[in-house]
């Protein structure tokens, strides 16, 4: 009876940590997979009703003019917009920082960061950092965004709120 309930023990840590793996794998291989055009990825990275709430419009305009909460086709929309592919062709990087991830049966939630880097003339600038909450599901297969939320580190409370709800989730009691 004690070794099933230590071999049980030992399968939840691993599995546990396979699953943490994965959401890793998801969140830095997405920003990879819209910096190389590799849409199959992107496509199946999101969940059927799966919602990018990017919260106010982009001041650049990099990918068009999106904005609010939208769902899987125009993510897909947006992610073979002429206007990504146009920075594709330049040099462009969604840098997606080492997420912190909590995980509750089947749905998880992971809180990162995502730098926009471009290639610009002769150099690299720092277009934005947003503040990101990636709301995922185990489906059959894989791990899959339900909905990922966005706000831009501009100095107003929007970012520091989502943030805050994120990571509060883990406080003790």
């Amino acid at each position: 009876m004690e070794a099933n309930a230590q071999t049980g023990g030992l399968e939840q840590r691993i599995r546990a940590l396979e699953d943490q793996f994965q959401i890793y794998q998801l969140i830095t291989g997405y920003g990879a997979a819209v910096d190389s055009a590799t849409f199959e990825f992107c496509a199946a990275a999101w969940a059927q009703d799966g919602l990018f709430d990017r919260g106010a419009p982009d001041p650049e305009a990099h990918s068009g003019h999106f904005e609010g909460a939208y769902g899987k086709d125009a993510i897909m929309k947006e992610v073979c917009s002429p206007e990504l592919a146009a920075l594709r062709n330049k040099g462009i990087a969604h840098i997606m920082t080492l997420p912190h991830v909590t995980i509750t049966g089947d749905k998880a939630v992971a809180t990162c960061y995502t730098e926009l880097i471009t290639r610009e003339d002769n150099g690299y600038r720092m277009r934005r950092i947003t503040a990101n909450v990636w709301d995922l599901e185990r489906g059959a297969q894989r791990w899959t965004i339900k909905r990922r939320t966005i706000r831009l580190l501009d100095g107003s409370e929007a970012a520091r709120h989502l943030m805050r709800q994120s990571i509060q989730r883990d406080l003790p009691g």
